[in-house]
């Protein structure tokens, strides 16, 4: 359960974020167009990790970012759909 914080506080605005995220959904489920969606993938050393990735057809599997200009092939487990609050905190970072 997430912590109710105080109007006041600053933190109040990632609280109601985490409230409002969509939940995880089976791999199965995820889109396979090429957009890229978060999903959770256990790595070599047994930690969870959360990555954007994107399905690629061609190769029928998913590719994860480890960082900006690298990626990895990964087996997810789930994936979370983006919400409206996700996406548009997105546009609004864009128009800043």
């Amino acid at each position: 359960m997430a912590q109710r914080v105080a109007a006041s506080s600053p933190d109040t605005h990632s609280v109601r974020e985490e409230n409002h995220m969509a939940e995880r959904e089976p791999i199965a489920s995820a889109p396979k167009d090429g957009s890229r969606v978060t999903v959770y993938w256990t790595d070599s050393d047994g930690v969870m990790n959360e990555s954007l990735a994107r399905w690629d057809a061609e190769d029928q599997a998913w590719w994860a970012y480890t960082d900006s200009k690298t990626q990895k092939k990964v087996e997810p487990a789930s994936w979370r759909p983006e919400n409206s609050d996700d996406e548009n905190s997105d546009e609004a970072g864009d128009e800043e």
